[in-house]
């Protein structure tokens, strides 16, 4: 009898999967470069992480970074944009990048969010530049006018898919380089702790149980304070975390103490 033809894994599935996986490596290389390759505070991180605050505070610090890729990728080499259109997800893939873009602007602090939007856009319209600036060399070395090489089309050469994708792989080395960067910051906010004793501490909370709290200095050190001995915990001052969306809807948050 004969055999079917074993069916391909669909495409998207690989992409969900990788989605979903690259959160969590880099959840937990942000752990490792904040502990600082110190063995016992990386034990402690570990055992005091709280994994959805780890995840969704990275997914949120590199979602800037990563509606950058697209632009890196394909204003370095354009023709891999024509070989992605000819995919049958690109129309969907388009959409999710346009939406990714919008909630980023309007979700994400304001203005540093505006700011890195203008990064992007500037870095796509220097590579254009860049590129058109160089066509106008060779062009007005083959004999034209500085007029006409200016105003010459930019040729474009459809490589191969796998040396046009090879070609543009330094787009996402610089994004994971940013990323990282990026990820060395605490993904908890700090706090203010006044003591029954009256001793004041600025320090994050790694984990707070009924027996003891634990916490983490600005100095690496880490504490475990009695919980009952714990009279009030205040959220410090974060810097800008007010969102387009929290002005116009005019609910931006009360200033949090400088600490």
């Amino acid at each position: 009898m004969p055999t079917e033809t074993p069916k391909s894994r669909p495409r998207w599935l690989d992409i969900g999967v990788l989605l979903a996986v690259i959160p969590i490596l880099l959840a937990a290389a942000r752990v490792l470069l904040f502990s600082g390759g110190d063995p016992a505070l990386f034990r402690v991180l570990v055992q005091t992480l709280n994994v959805p605050t780890v995840l969704l505070g990275t997914a949120i610090t590199i979602l800037p970074i990563v509606a950058l890729l697209p632009l890196f990728m394909f204003a370095s080499e354009p023709s891999a944009l024509r070989h992605f259109a000819k995919a049958p997800w690109f129309s969907f893939a388009f959409g999710a990048y346009f939406v990714v873009v919008i909630a980023a602007v309007i979700l994400g602090p304001w203005p540093s969010m505006g700011w890195t939007v203008l990064f992007g856009v500037a870095l796509f319209l220097a590579f254009w530049l860049a590129r058109r600036l160089r066509n106008a060399v060779r062009a007005y070395r083959r004999g034209l006018t500085a007029r006409s090489a200016l105003m010459a089309g930019l040729p474009m050469v459809v490589r191969p898919p796998t040396d046009a994708w090879k070609s543009s792989t330094w787009g996402p080395v610089v994004v994971v380089l940013l990323a990282l960067a990026g990820l060395q910051s605490m993904w908890l906010p700090s706090e203010r702790l006044l003591l029954s004793d009256g001793t004041e501490l600025t320090a994050f909370v790694l984990e707070e149980k009924t027996e003891w709290t634990t916490v983490l200095t600005e100095e690496r050190v880490v504490l475990r304070i009695e919980t009952s001995q714990v009279d009030t915990r205040t959220v410090c001052e974060q810097g800008e975390f007010s969102s387009l969306l929290m002005t116009w809807a005019k609910s931006a948050p009360v200033d949090a103490p400088s600490c």
